[in-house]
């Protein structure tokens, strides 16, 4: 059994392979809701083969013994990838299901996608700052090339100050704040995943796995605490907004033109424009630590193979072996293309990106100014530029509970009037959680 993929890859898979039937069923409801289906299962004996997953889910059905290491498989003579293959999959995407306590892969690369940052053209591009600050772009007009390459501290030391002179100085022609005060030159729409993204990007520690094979809370620490100041100090100059802080999805603060930048997942991207109130939207990669590389997060669901050993001795391996396959099936770079095109994730294939089919679709050259269209292409121009920039977070029991603590220290910094008088205690705290949780 097979939880929740289409009929038409399931079809053309059993063609494919006579001798393999799959039962596939879709669940309502969230991812959490299909793991906790998959645990009662469990004891029922009644759980899939190959389940979509994230990697929180992966640790709870390995505490089980039930998923299958995949390291075998990969390289077996039969069933596994060909030096085509291997070289051709995005190996930071792999990454990810090999990020758990247990050395060994784990999970494989399905719907994956990523942050990136979103921007208004019609207000940003040829947009001249050099009154204000000369160093910005070499003191030229903002240009794409320019904002491709944005540091934190170009983004708060420089481009934020800068736009907000101008704004002030020429009656917000750029940006206003709505009704209520909320608005920022930049809106982020996750808050995990902004603290999460600048712990790594600056190697300040967030989670790892230790030298004994165990989950290791690595976040409390000065380095940590004086990045995290930057971000408070940013959001109080209105410089940054998040979910949290502004009580809902950001992209309409962006859509309304109380924002000019927003970051959030490239499979969000039609959140980021309205019909109403079109504009060009630019699509570029999110902002990164000075003098290190570009890095964004790793997200979205993946697929694992779950054991039928103890439960149907005599077929297990060849359940397994189905659902490997069924895997590559899924993967290959004519199902990855015509998926990704679909959807919106990442391909998983180096091959889908150079294909004709996927330049295609993100050539502007008949994309008419101002549409989703237009959008949707500059967004897949920048998921082929930013692939191999993905990171992994560790993954053990307590990992998920970290990343509540990451959305809650964002929510705490963005909230207290006292960051310095407070914030040795809140990162105690916030550690202590997550290693009850471990």
């Amino acid at each position: 059994m097979i939880v929740g993929f289409p009929g038409e890859s399931i079809a053309e898979f059993e063609e494919r392979e006579p001798n393999v039937t799959i039962l596939s069923k879709i669940l309502n409801g969230s991812y959490n809701n299909l793991s906790e289906g998959v645990m009662t299962g469990f004891g029922l004996n009644n759980y899939p083969d190959l389940v979509q997953c994230y990697p929180d889910h992966v640790v709870n059905y390995l505490e089980q013994g039930k998923v299958i290491e995949l390291s075998d498989f990969s390289k077996d003579t039969t069933y596994g990838f060909s030096e085509e293959d291997r070289s051709d999959y995005i190996q930071s995407l792999f990454k990810e299901g090999e990020s758990y306590t247990s050395p060994g892969l784990y999970s494989l690369p399905w719907n994956k996608s990523t942050e990136v940052m979103f921007y208004n053209e019609d207000k940003l591009l040829n947009l001249d700052l050099s009154a204000y600050d000369p160093s910005i772009n070499g003191g030229k007009p903002l240009d794409a090339a320019y904002l491709s390459n944005l540091s934190w501290e170009d983004m708060f030391g420089h481009l934020c100050p800068a736009i907000d002179a101008y704004n002030e100085a020429h009656d917000h022609s750029l940006y206003t704040l709505d009704k209520n005060g909320m608005g920022a030159i930049l809106a982020y729409d996750s808050d995990e995943n902004l603290f999460i993204t600048a712990m790594i990007q600056y190697a300040a520690g967030y989670t790892s796995i230790n030298a004994s094979g165990e989950g290791s809370v690595d976040f409390n620490n000065l380095t940590a605490k004086a990045i995290l100041k930057k971000f408070y100090e940013a959001h109080k100059d209105k410089y940054i907004i998040t979910k949290e802080s502004y009580g809902d999805y950001t992209s309409s603060l962006f859509t309304a033109n109380h924002a000019l930048f927003a970051i959030s997942s490239n499979t969000g991207a039609s959140y980021n424009f309205d019909a109403k109130n079109p504009a060009n939207i630019g699509v570029t990669r999110i902002p990164h630590a000075l003098g290190k590389k570009p890095m964004a997060i790793n997200q979205g669901p993946s697929l694992c193979l779950l054991s039928h050993r103890a439960d149907d001795s005599q077929n297990h391996q060849l359940r397994a072996e189905a659902s490997w396959l069924f895997y590559k099936y899924l993967t290959s770079k004519e199902n990855s293309l015509a998926w990704s095109l679909e959807t919106d994730y990442l391909p998983v294939r180096q091959s889908v990106y150079s294909s004709s089919e996927f330049i295609e679709a993100s050539n502007l050259s008949d994309k008419e100014e101002k549409t989703y269209g237009r959008l949707k292409a500059k967004t897949i121009q920048t998921c082929s530029e930013i692939g191999e920039e993905l990171f992994s977070t560790a993954t053990f029991k307590g990992s998920s509970v970290a990343r509540n603590q990451a959305k809650e220290l964002i929510k705490w910094a963005f909230a207290t009037s006292d960051y310095d008088g407070e914030v040795d205690a809140v990162f105690s705290a916030a550690e202590a959680v997550v290693r009850e949780a471990m």
